[in-house]
């Protein structure tokens, strides 16, 4: 799809939104109203019966390994009782390392995770956890800052990059409903891009805003952590982070143990 330079939207045809496969998705909660948010948003998406979740909370300690196995499987049932095919694990040591780790030993085609709230696990602040896995989580990161509704226009910022396309690859494979749309907007370079980018979802009635660029652009100074932590922190609307790191930060030592999986009926 060609990128439009003046920054118009150019619109993407729903009939392109097709879901040849089911999608593994990482839900990382620590327990807190944050995750608790965005676990509310999982939950009301249309996923298909092939599509699983697996809820993951890190313990700090094996003191806290008792609190996240019982945050995690309570996540996954509530998944379970939503009618969605869900499991749980526990991670061990700091929350985005077992996260990583995770995700480099076990795929996920979509990490989901929201982004304010103390959790109960080490004192963990979830915001910190969230813009830190934009950072290194090697896979698509979907944060819920708030209650949402199931999102119906999205809106794809691009920096117009061959790469960035990936961001138009995963939109048609969200699980979204049928009536939902996309449109595109041209990323800028600039100290202003972040605000421009936010009032343009303004002005679109974006309810999900997906950002896709090159990679190797992770270390320019606007882009990070000026445009990926602005949106965090002001999106009025969940923000998927399409483009994963060149290289994720790999833990020192395992960290990530399966506990027993929920029943899927």
């Amino acid at each position: 799809m060609p990128s439009t330079g003046s920054g118009r939207p150019s619109v993407l045809p729903r009939g392109r939104h097709i879901r040849p496969r089911e999608m593994e998705i990482l839900f990382a909660t620590d327990g807190s109203r944050g995750a608790a948010t965005a676990l509310e948003l999982l939950a009301a998406l249309p996923l298909g019966y092939r599509d699983r979740v697996t809820a993951i909370t890190a313990a700090v300690d094996t003191g806290h390994v008792p609190a996240a196995r019982a945050t995690a499987d309570t996540a996954a049932q509530q998944l379970l009782a939503a009618g969605i095919a869900a499991r749980s694990v526990v991670g061990h040591g700091a929350p985005v390392d077992a996260i990583v780790e995770r995700l480099i030993s076990v795929p996920a085609d979509l990490l989901v995770a929201g982004s304010r709230g103390l959790g109960v696990l080490g004192g963990t602040l979830l915001g910190s956890v969230s813009r830190a896995l934009a950072e290194h989580a090697p896979a698509p990161l979907l944060v819920v800052r708030e209650h949402s509704d199931v999102p119906r226009h999205v809106l794809v910022a691009s920096d117009g990059s061959d790469e960035a396309e990936r961001a138009l690859e995963i939109v048609e494979r969200l699980p979204l409903p049928r009536d939902a749309r996309s449109s595109r907007w041209l990323l800028q370079d600039g100290p202003r891009a972040a605000d421009r980018t936010l009032r343009e979802a303004h002005a679109r009635g974006a309810d999900l805003l997906v950002l896709g660029f090159n990679a190797a652009r992770r270390n320019h100074p606007v882009l990070l952590p000026g445009l990926i932590e602005t949106l965090l922190a002001h999106a009025h609307c969940p923000v998927l982070i399409a483009t994963p790191p060149l290289a994720p930060r790999v833990a020192q030592r395992p960290v990530v143990e399966r506990v027993a999986l929920c029943p899927v009926g």
